[in-house]
């Protein structure tokens, strides 16, 4: 998915820290599943409450661990843009859109901060002047200015789309 259709696809893009999880077992297809609870600092895309909850399959409880392979990696304390869905009205909360491709850490390196994707703080490529804007994926890493901005322009570029479509 590219950052554009990321931002296309999420009902809500926040800047959050993961503060609690909760793995859980249930009947069904997932096994296993994680509710995340996230304390919003900034909204990108949308609006709400100061705090969030994300569902995600995958967790330990007691014997059993699952392991839900292309699932975002949230530290705990550690600030995340991410961009996500509701869930349907039998979940809780939110999940994200993409898996990880929807979530991004936020890093310092060389004083700037840089919204990185999974682990690879090392993708940061602090020579580049201007964001990647025609890679078919959303980029590894980004300067979070970058990110905001390019976010930002999508979500007015869809709300005047909007607004023409209902005046016609």
């Amino acid at each position: 998915m590219t950052l554009d259709e990321l931002t296309d696809a999420a009902d809500t893009i926040i800047v959050a820290k993961a503060v609690s999880f909760a793995s859980k077992r249930r009947d069904g297809r997932i096994p296993v599943f994680t509710e995340t609870t996230l304390e919003v600092e900034q909204y990108l895309k949308g609006q709400g409450a100061s705090t969030l909850t994300i569902t995600l399959p995958g967790g330990s409880v007691g014997d059993v661990t699952v392991v839900a392979h292309g699932m975002p990696v949230m530290p705990k304390g550690a600030s995340m843009v991410l961009f996500l869905s509701k869930q349907p009205p039998n979940l809780k909360g939110f999940t994200v859109v993409g898996l990880e491709l929807g979530a991004y850490r936020l890093v310092r390196k060389n004083k700037e901060l840089w919204a990185v994707r999974g682990t690879a703080v090392e993708a940061i490529d602090t020579t580049s002047q201007a964001p990647a804007s025609t890679a078919k994926l959303a980029p590894t890493a980004i300067r979070y200015a970058d990110l905001e901005l390019r976010i930002q322009n999508r979500v007015q570029t869809a709300a005047k789309a909007q607004t023409t479509t209902k005046s016609e």
